[in-house]
């Protein structure tokens, strides 16, 4: 659990150093950032459900993750295409998060005797 916590927190970090010095879009890291903050208060509370309800990593997930940090070193290097670029990983993180939300509500839903202790 702290590995990608960790992971999400330095991403964050890096992310908002790099929109305070003007390298990526202020609404990229609002949408990153969202994302992530969501996704953690979702983990944060899954692991307070009994039974446990575990919605594994896909595909699209680790695509975002890996485009993000591709996007960050392309950010560094000041290189051309990275608004299209934080356009397309924006929109893959909005769609990335909305289908995690989704396997988490139907998790949910096919547990019902589920219950947070929180």
């Amino acid at each position: 659990m702290a590995d990608p916590f960790a992971d999400k927190v330095m991403q964050i970090s890096v992310l908002y150093t790099l929109m305070d010095i003007g390298y990526i879009e202020n609404w990229f890291f609002l949408i990153v950032l969202i994302k992530d903050g969501l996704q953690i208060l979702l983990g944060v509370a899954l692991l307070n459900v009994e039974p446990k309800i575990i919605v594994p990593a896909n595909a699209f997930g680790k695509a975002t993750t890996v485009l993000i940090f591709a996007t960050i070193l392309i950010s560094l290097f000041r290189l051309q295409g990275l608004l299209y670029l934080q356009l397309f990983v924006g929109g893959l993180a909005v769609i990335t998060f909305s289908q995690y939300a989704y396997h988490v509500w139907q998790a949910w839903k096919k547990n019902k005797s589920a219950k947070i202790d929180i």
